[in-house]
């Protein structure tokens, strides 16, 4: 189940440039500003791995042709490479508290705002590893410059992994290969929402759910307020009160669900799914929405 997308986030996908370090010539300080000259880097998406960005600027021909992909020289990914982009924020989204979160970086990383080191490689570390951070005191209104330096893994990293007769591509998969994303919330934010199923598989006549989430409150004050949650059109809420820089797990509901409709593995029916709608409300104001979409099946102990 994963967060779904809402106007609270903004998905960081184009706008991106990549570039060697050898070939920068500038400090992380220097190439987190939006002045930085990067005429010369390659343009690029996110998510991408480094080669996959140069095979899309032309920089190599057809890598699942023939031995292509063997012939490609491993030398250029041995060192880190950057990642760039510039985006601008309105005055609504840069004075509230914004998130910066990455879902997946190969293998580790230095990440830079506006001229300054939001974290270092030795927090970014660790290809399957999700990181959030709040950069409320460093977002600015008008344009904003991010820069990843990403480091490639290193031998025994626990790093992402191709079956035996599937060869290994020269830059060991380095990259920002999963989605960066901004949050905009309002003080408290809506974390890892999770609807746990539990279906009677004798009649599948009904099914319980029980259903949770973490709440992180991002100022130095008490904030309290409702987490209100829907299921179509089933209906719940809490009253909840989060310390300053608290996080904590809140057990939203326990429901049963009479006749539900079962998700099914392929060949055996229909994967129906339901969609489970969350909001933080405070001050009568929604501070952060969330959301997942899940399947009603069978959970064993």
């Amino acid at each position: 189940m994963n967060r779904c997308d809402s106007q609270y986030d903004r998905p960081l996908y184009a706008g991106w440039k990549i570039q060697a370090s050898f070939e920068v010539k500038g400090t992380p300080e220097e190439i987190s500003r939006p002045d930085f000259d990067t005429r010369g880097w390659y343009s690029a998406s996110v998510p991408s791995t480094v080669l996959a960005a140069l095979v899309e600027n032309g920089v190599y021909q057809n890598p699942y042709f023939g031995m292509n992909l063997k012939n490609i020289s491993s030398k250029p990914f041995s060192k880190p490479w950057w990642y760039r982009t510039q985006f601008p924020l309105l005055a609504q989204d840069a004075t509230g508290t914004v998130l910066l979160e990455f879902d997946g970086v190969n293998y580790s990383a230095n990440i830079w705002l506006n001229g300054h080191r939001v974290a270092a490689s030795s927090q970014i570390k660790g290809a399957f590893r999700r990181f959030q951070f709040d950069v409320s005191k460093l977002i600015t209104v008008g344009e904003n410059v991010l820069a990843v330096e990403v480091i490639p893994p290193q031998p025994g990293d626990f790093s992402t992994g191709f079956v035996d007769w599937n060869p290994p591509p020269p830059d060991r998969n380095m990259g920002i290969f999963r989605t960066v994303r901004l949050r905009f919330c309002r003080d408290v934010s809506i974390e890892n929402p999770f609807v746990r199923t539990d279906l009677n598989a004798e009649t599948l006549d009904e099914a319980g759910l029980t259903i949770t989430a973490e709440l992180t409150n991002h100022t130095d004050g008490t904030v309290s307020g409702t987490l209100e949650g829907e299921i179509e059109s089933i209906r719940f809420r809490k009253a909840v009160t989060i310390d300053p820089q608290e996080r904590k797990t809140v057990q939203l509901a326990d429901l049963k669900i009479a006749r539900p409709r079962v998700w099914w593995p392929h060949d055996m029916g229909a994967p129906e799914l339901y969609d489970l709608h969350l909001r933080f409300i405070a001050d009568d104001k929604a501070a952060d929405v969330a959301g997942v979409r899940f399947g009603i099946r069978k959970v064993e102990d």
